[in-house]
């Protein structure tokens, strides 16, 4: 079970952590005893972490990403943006380029089938997607490139 964001997990209880203003800070544990399991110890913690940032004016970043990190982006995807994805279905599997864009405080993906329009260009059109969006294309793996983009393109790393 994934942690959500200003709550861990310890060996015995949640802890809800949430710093303001970078002074203060509210520290509670949420203990799986108290609470009656471990998904009711999550639902109360939740609960008072929701209450907390909504006192402190914080609740907007409740659900704000942290931007990408380039070292680990690197390793498995050729540009910002752009990833290769595996599907599989009834026992078939399916590979895409998929494009994420951000638009309106909301992300959207769209898949570009490797199976349906070949690798080369499916990668071409999810380049090309991107572009549209968000404009030149920040590469940061030069190697996991199937093919030379054909819109304009930065090389980072």
């Amino acid at each position: 079970m994934k942690a959500p964001k200003y709550i861990s997990r310890t060996d015995a209880a949640w802890r809800l952590r949430i710093r303001h203003r970078k002074r203060e800070e509210f520290n509670k544990h949420f203990n799986f005893d108290k609470y009656g399991g471990i998904k009711h110890a999550l639902y109360a913690a939740i609960e008072m972490r929701d209450q907390l940032l909504k006192k402190y004016g914080m609740f907007e970043f409740v659900n704000r990403q942290k931007s990408p990190d380039l070292q680990t982006l690197r390793k498995s995807k050729p540009c910002i943006g752009i990833f290769r994805a595996r599907n599989i279905q009834n026992g078939k599997t399916f590979y895409n380029w998929t494009v994420t864009i951000h638009k309106d405080g909301k992300q959207s993906k769209r898949h570009f089938s490797i199976n349906m329009y070949g690798e080369e260009l499916a990668f071409l059109l999810a380049c090309e997607a991107r572009f549209k969006h968000s404009g030149p294309l920040i590469i940061v793996n030069k190697k996991a490139l199937p093919c030379k983009p054909s819109v304009p393109y930065i090389i980072k790393g």
